[in-house]
């Protein structure tokens, strides 16, 4: 397999910082922090071939303004990502949750992921204030579990060649910035949570406090909203 050269020059930088954040869909979100998340299907080959990466040593030079770095492994095309959630912006953020989220999911099943977290912050209380507080809360996207429950300073990806083609990474920063400018309406009516059925098995689906919305246009997740 013929691989591709390092990342060089500041124009290939910036190319490579916008899709450096790709990744998985691991699709639920929890509506009680305090309660203990549902198991992710650890023989799923998305999560495989673009997973955490818990411990790492690798030198990561290459710095972009939006708060993440990345470099490429050459071995496998892959690209070797770690964000600062300090430093991130809001938009970056929620592309990268739309991104775990709902990878393989349309557009509009992206939007609704998405609108999901400022329909929490328009809440408030549980959810938190802030949108990154919302994304950030621990046991409430299980996308940013690991991040959460090791306490690290940094969020680390490994995003594999495919996921680096597919363009993917872009239609998601495409649609957290529609949602967060408020271009794109709420296709969910509303949503607060989401799963997806052939993944997971929430304790909360039946909560009495949610009603159940269902799928929005043979989406993957079913989707709830809080009363």
């Amino acid at each position: 397999m013929k691989t591709e050269q390092p990342i060089r020059g500041k124009k290939h930088f910036i190319g490579a910082g916008i899709v450096a954040l790709t990744s998985i869909a691991l699709g639920v979100a929890f509506p009680n922090p305090s309660t203990k998340q549902n198991s992710i299907e650890q023989n799923n080959p998305t999560y495989q071939s673009a997973s955490l990466i818990p411990n790492s040593n690798l030198d990561y030079k290459k710095e972009n303004p939006r708060g993440y770095q990345v470099r490429e492994n050459p071995a496998d095309s892959s690209l070797l990502v770690k964000i600062n959630p300090d430093s991130v912006d809001n938009g970056t953020l929620l592309a990268s949750l739309i991104y775990l989220e709902g990878c393989n999911c349309s557009k509009s099943e992206k939007t609704a992921i998405g609108y999901s977290v400022l329909n929490r912050q328009r809440i408030g209380g549980k959810y938190g204030l802030t949108l990154k507080d919302v994304m950030l809360k621990n046991k409430a996207y299980s996308c940013f579990n690991w991040f959460n429950n090791n306490q690290s300073k940094d969020i680390r990806l490994k995003i594999g060649k495919v996921e680096r083609k597919l363009g993917r990474w872009e239609e998601s920063l495409d649609v957290a910035n529609c949602v967060l400018s408020g271009q794109c309406p709420d296709p969910s009516n509303g949503a607060t949570h989401y799963f997806n059925p052939n993944k997971v098995n929430p304790y909360w689906k039946n909560d009495s406090n949610l009603i159940r919305l269902g799928r929005i246009n043979n989406s993957k997740h079913l989707f709830f909203k809080e009363i």
